[in-house]
């Protein structure tokens, strides 16, 4: 039993490390922050193509498609960082966490 909450404790520590980046001279958790600014731009302009009807008419399915897709990556981060949230020193509870301005911004 001690083995596998040893095991949860590091994967938590490394998950932390990927998503919120206390090492700000790493690469990896830098490109993983430019990815998910660009699926956001990409859904933002999605969303706009989608408002023009023939372009909604030719690609309404890929449109759609990439979103659905998007709300999943976006929903599976959530999750990650609500996971991981109490490594923070700042976030007690993952309540703690849910309820701050960065959260309720990332829900959003």
């Amino acid at each position: 039993m001690g083995e596998a909450v040893t095991d949860s404790s590091y994967l938590r520590q490394r998950v932390y490390w990927w998503l919120e980046r206390p090492d700000r001279a790493a690469t990896g958790p830098w490109l993983l922050e430019i990815a998910l600014i660009a699926l956001i731009t990409l859904n933002v302009a999605a969303v706009i193509l989608e408002t023009v009807a023939s372009i909604y008419a030719r690609w309404g399915f890929a449109l759609n498609l990439f979103e659905g897709l998007s709300l999943f990556v976006f929903v599976v981060e959530y999750v990650a960082r609500l996971w991981v949230s109490t490594e923070n020193p700042s976030y007690k509870t993952r309540a703690s966490w849910a309820v701050s301005p960065i959260a309720n911004i990332d829900l959003l």
